[in-house]
């Protein structure tokens, strides 16, 4: 009877952490399930595609409530001007959009032109520098030809293999160049075909951002009416504590990468380092990506600049390492703070199983979803640690002392 009794009580005080991870795990295989199943004109595809407004919706909601209730929280503090709640939830709505949207405006004017312009240009560049080496190529046989090297290879395979590699690529990049720009007009195509989509996600987000209360609510009482109080009280606190890691982990990065590529885009016009807006997108999009970020976009970068003046790449190599130093010590731990609370290898970790699951996707969710397996576990542990009597590190450390000390008189005892 006392065992049915431990055995039911133990299963109504099952920690969260084996239902996340049994969600994880159902998630992650019905994931690789849906991605090796093809399904171009399957069902999926078409729920995908209607429920198309509503995932813009989300995440527009997901970027926005934050400003939205910092403004909200401005305007509320104001002592001379008293404006009632609605008007107070209009202005703070009406200014985050309004900031928001004319960023991505701006970007997508000014900063997407230049960045096709120059790797228009680039690619030119690569494609005028291998002609002359093919040029100069009959100099280079003649040499190797007089070299201790022409006893291994001869100078006719040699040009054979460098000619054929030179002219493949140059067709290769012949072929990018020519489609540049198409890809341009076919990008600003795309976004004027999915503005239908993209205007009723913006409406979707401006219904959820002013009844987030309402929609929150609405599925309390859900939660409620048909879960027991206890599970629906663990599953609400989860949720709570997830979305809060996983907004401080993104808005918190998107603001650290946004610095990032306006500081590398000032200082590249300041010393007038070639290709400058097409360098500053790329550092500051990787810069998303913890810890291999940095390095996805300096080493690129650096051999981009490297083809025009080494100088250039030998000055841009000293400030991105500066840069970056900056980042990691001073720029980074303002904006995120301690929001992750995750050591180095932990990172290093769940950005390297994220990006082998899910690629770059992968990349980004993984050390946020990493952050809140980690807290359930240690929340765990500290209570499972507490229920043995054992509430400090020092206790800890006593315990294996002596298990230590009893394994030695163990061996000395032993004939």
């Amino acid at each position: 009877m006392n065992s049915n009794k431990q055995r039911l009580a133990w299963l109504r005080n099952l920690p969260p952490l084996f239902t996340l991870a049994l969600v994880t795990a159902f998630g992650i295989l019905f994931y690789k399930l849906v991605r090796d199943i093809d399904i171009s004109g399957a069902y999926f595809s078409r729920i995908l595609t209607i429920l198309n407004p509503f995932i813009i919706g989300l995440i527009i909601t997901f970027f926005l409530v934050p400003l939205v209730k910092l403004f909200e929280n401005r305007f509320h503090r104001l002592k001379k001007i008293k404006l009632p709640n609605k008007a107070i939830k209009f202005l703070a709505t009406l200014i985050s959009y309004v900031l928001i949207f004319g960023l991505f405006i701006l970007i997508l004017v000014y900063i997407i032109p230049q960045m096709f312009a120059g790797l228009s240009t680039l690619i030119t560049l690569l494609i005028d520098s291998i002609q002359y080496l093919y040029s100069n190529l009959n100099s280079f046989i003649d040499y190797w030809d007089h070299s201790s090297w022409s006893s291994l290879i001869s100078g006719q395979d040699v040009y054979r293999f460098l000619g054929d590699q030179l002219s493949s690529l140059a067709i290769d990049l012949q072929n990018i160049a020519s489609t540049v720009l198409p890809m341009l007009y076919k990008t600003i195509a795309g976004i004027a075909s999915g503005s239908i989509n993209f205007i009723v996600g913006i409406i979707i987000s401006i219904y959820l951002v002013n009844d987030r209360h309402r929609v929150a609510f609405a599925g309390k009482r859900v939660l409620y009416a048909l879960l027991r109080k206890s599970w629906t009280d663990r599953i609400l606190n989860l949720a709570q504590e997830t979305l809060l890691i996983f907004r401080r982990f993104f808005i918190g990065k998107a603001l650290d990468s946004l610095i990032i590529g306006i500081l590398c885009f000032i200082f590249m016009k300041l010393f007038r380092l070639p290709y400058a807006e097409l360098i500053s997108v790329i550092v500051g999009i990787t810069n998303i990506i913890p810890y291999f970020g940095p390095f996805i976009g300096a080493i690129p970068s650096i051999l981009i600049i490297l083809m025009v003046s080494p100088m250039d790449a030998l000055i841009f190599s000293v400030f991105i390492l500066a840069l970056q130093q900056l980042d990691g010590n001073i720029i980074g731990p303002a904006i995120l703070g301690n929001s992750l609370g995750l050591k180095p290898i932990w990172i290093i970790f769940s950005v390297t199983v994220g990006g082998g699951l899910f690629g770059i996707a992968g990349m980004l969710i993984g050390v946020p979803a990493f952050t809140v397996l980690y807290t359930l576990f240690q929340r765990m542990i500290q209570t499972r640690l507490k229920r043995k009597g054992i509430a400090s590190s020092e206790q800890i450390e006593e315990m294996d002392r002596q298990r230590v000390s009893a394994q030695k008189n163990k061996e000395e005892t032993t004939p």
